[in-house]
């Protein structure tokens, strides 16, 4: 029976916003890709990651594929037809009458290997240039999809002209630690995504065109850490605000509590299962976060898995220097938790999800999101 896979042409597109402040130290790191086989941007929500890769490969003497995944990309066949229709940009008849046998072999028991190792073969013989393909997203693939073991394949056995940039919220769950001891990865993290000061000087005064000065500048480092979606929430909350007001409490400027709060209730706290969200409300009084402190606070036995959890999965909670309390919120993050946490503590022992009591900020009640793990 022959398998259909309507592909999504928007999948194989890089859209960015019209205006983005170019990162060109990060753009110049990444673009080395060509002598590299993986480049891994990893961070939370909001660092630019689809970002600094689109920018990237769009300056890139190579030939270049887009995939934009999501959850339905987890399954193998319709992940290698996606692979197919993106090569195919740049070779038409690529696989060309292949991939039907395909896609009818690489879900059955033991033969996952044997169509990769066609599809590879396929490459070497059309594809005589530099060909790299961006996985963005990544973190949308499910834990238990055999995408992950796919990847592996195409790392370890693909020619010297394969290369892949790998977008995801958290590391993936692949083998990268013979490229890496064979210095054949490029790592780019939340700490070189965040913005520095002549990067936020920047994008206020020449892309955003907003008046601030460079002391409220310093500020805004301050407080957001260099994120980058709080540096362009805050632009959209201070509209009309004039460049002599003094920015004192990022808070307290029109609407930035409210936008700043709301991206962080859809894209983190949603995510979590009631068990992280809890703990997370709980803890969110203390600025630096020691495991043993947190198990004797809160009568439990596993603060340090969920910190280790939080922090693997870039959902702004990082590792300190400080070996007694080794973790820490990012402080836009803590004042999330923070509004509203008296009500929610006193639920610790209550199943209850009625929502707290009205305030300035309504959270969401702690209810179990089926679908939403850590």
């Amino acid at each position: 029976m022959k398998q259909q896979f309507p592909v999504r042409p928007s999948k194989l597109i890089a859209s960015i916003a019209p205006q983005t402040l170019p990162r060109t130290r990060l753009s110049e790191k990444l673009s080395a890709i060509t002598q590299k086989r993986l480049a891994l941007v990893v961070a939370g929500a909001g660092y630019g990651k689809t970002t600094l890769a689109a920018q990237c490969v769009g300056t890139l003497e190579a030939a270049w594929v887009w995939y934009g995944l999501d959850p339905s990309d987890s399954d193998i066949a319709l992940f290698l037809a996606y692979l197919i229709e993106g090569i195919r940009r740049h070779c038409p008849d690529f696989a060309a009458g292949m991939e039907q046998g395909w896609f009818e072999s690489i879900s059955a028991a033991g033969q996952q290997e044997v169509v990769l190792t066609e599809f590879l073969a396929e490459v070497e013989r059309q594809i005589t240039g530099t060909l790299v393909i961006v996985l963005d997203d990544y973190h949308l693939v499910a834990a238990g999809s055999r995408v992950h073991a796919a990847l592996d394949t195409l790392l370890s056995r693909s020619a010297p002209t394969l290369h892949i940039i790998l977008t995801s919220r958290h590391e993936p769950p692949i083998s990268v630690s013979r490229l890496r001891a064979r210095l054949d990865v490029i790592d780019i993290g939340e700490a070189e995504l965040a913005f520095a000061l002549d990067e936020i000087t920047r994008l206020y005064r020449d892309f955003l065109k907003t008046p601030i000065s460079r002391r409220d500048m310093a500020t805004l480092l301050q407080s957001t850490g260099g994120w980058i979606t709080g540096l362009v929430l805050f632009h959209h909350a201070a509209q009309g605000r004039t460049e002599e007001a003094p920015l004192g409490n990022l808070f307290t400027v029109g609407n930035t509590r409210d936008y700043i709060f709301t991206y962080l209730e859809e894209n983190i706290f949603e995510r979590l299962d009631t068990d992280h969200r809890r703990f997370m409300v709980e803890t969110a009084l203390l600025d630096r976060l020691a495991p043993d402190v947190c198990d004797r606070m809160l009568n439990r036995q596993n603060a340090r898995q969920i910190l280790q959890a939080l922090c693997d999965n870039h959902l702004l909670t990082f590792k300190t220097e400080d070996e007694k309390a080794p973790f820490r919120y990012h402080h836009l993050l803590q004042e999330f938790l923070r509004i509203g946490s008296k009500p929610m503590a006193t639920r610790r022992r209550s199943d209850s999800c009625t929502p707290p009591p009205a305030g300035p900020w309504k959270r969401p009640a702690i209810c179990p999101a089926p679908w939403a793990t850590i």
